[in-house]
Parts: C-alpha cells; sequence; structure tokens
C-alpha cells in the first residue's frame, strides 16, 4: 500500500513522485515554481507593464570576434544588421555568432577586413 502522503504529483508529467525530489520520469522539480515576488516583478517590467528584456545567460563559448564588432557597432553607431550586410552579406550574421555559432575562417576574414577599411 502507498502512504500518499510521501508523494506529490508532478507539476509537469502528472506522475507521483516522492516529495522534495525531482520526478524519475521527466527530471523536473515536484514543487511547482512560485509566483514571482512583487520585487522581482519590479525588477522585470518597464514603466507600461510590459517585461524587460533580460540578458541571456550564456553557457557556450561566444567567438572573440563578437566583441570587437559589437565595439565597432557603437563606435560607428551602425545597426548590427547592417553591419553584417555590408561586411559579409548576411544581415543576421551578429545574432549567429550571439547564438554561439562558429564562423568559418574566410567570414572572419571578411569581417576583420570590413572593420579595418570602414572610412572613420
Amino acid at each position: 500500500m502507498v502512504i500518499l502522503d510521501m508523494y506529490r504529483r508532478c507539476w509537469a508529467c502528472e506522475s507521483n513522485a516522492p516529495i522534495n525530489d525531482r520526478c524519475p520520469w521527466c527530471g523536473k522539480s515536484v514543487e511547482p515554481p512560485r509566483p514571482p515576488s512583487a520585487e522581482e516583478v519590479a525588477a522585470t517590467t518597464n514603466v507600461q507593464g510590459r517585461r524587460k528584456k533580460l540578458p541571456v545567460h550564456r553557457t557556450y563559448k561566444i567567438h572573440p570576434i563578437l566583441d570587437q564588432i559589437e565595439v565597432f557597432c557603437v563606435k560607428h553607431k551602425i545597426p548590427w544588421t547592417r553591419f553584417g550586410w555590408e561586411a559579409c552579406g548576411n544581415k543576421l550574421i551578429v545574432e549567429l555568432l550571439r547564438d554561439g555559432r562558429r564562423p568559418q575562417q574566410s567570414t572572419i576574414d571578411q569581417l576583420e577586413l570590413f572593420m579595418r577599411e570602414y572610412p572613420e
């Protein structure tokens, strides 16, 4: 006989799992996610009540040229899509680098050449 007080229903997959443990089937916490506190809501919303875009916590290594590109775009006041289009013909190259994609050496050479030859 199973004592139901020792088990709690998993909020993710609806199975029974031991209390204060992770679900053995889906790996989620058995406890449901708690609602955010007033301080957390205030920190993540803007004046109009819309959610702010929070910085992404990256778990992968970013290519070092991305830092150079972002500094270049701020210095020359150009959007990153225009930079990508003029540098190598791909307006999403910066977004791909931010997502952890590894560019080919020829693409890196094109980006560096564009940054070197761009008029001040």
